[in-house]
């Protein structure tokens, strides 16, 4: 699967286990705006993994959350959300949430990777 990365989300771990996970990743430079960076995704067709998304999400959006939700249809934002106050997920739970999210999304394409507004990785962590 080819995902735009956005630079909030680009940690050089989480790059590497992207890559490895054979993910065709595709950055911006650092610096680009969220409405370059939504531009680009779809100019070239492509979902976002980003965790620009709001601390409360739909009641706070913000960034590439906020567009997600304001521009419709579009390729897809996957939203990377905070566990907890203070918490993050690791690269490695991160990178096989997406796989499960890919796998499902493959058996039933257009169900999971949302055009209509954003899709929660979070939902695709596996049971504690």
């Amino acid at each position: 699967m080819k995902i735009l990365v956005d630079e909030d989300s680009a940690s050089t771990v989480l790059l590497t286990r992207l890559k490895a996970a054979e993910y065709d990743v595709v950055q911006l430079p650092t610096g680009t705006s969220d409405e370059e960076v939504f531009a680009a995704a779809q100019r070239l067709a492509l979902p976002i993994l980003t965790t620009n998304v709001g601390r409360k999400g739909r009641r706070d959006p913000v960034g590439l959350y906020r567009l997600a939700l304001e521009r419709v249809p579009h390729h897809g934002v996957i939203g990377i959300f905070r566990p907890g106050s203070g918490r993050w997920l690791s690269d490695k739970l991160i990178v096989d949430a997406l796989n499960r999210m890919v796998a499902q999304e493959r058996v039933q394409p257009g169900m999971i990777l949302r055009t209509d507004g954003i899709t929660r990785l979070n939902d695709f962590l596996s049971p504690p």
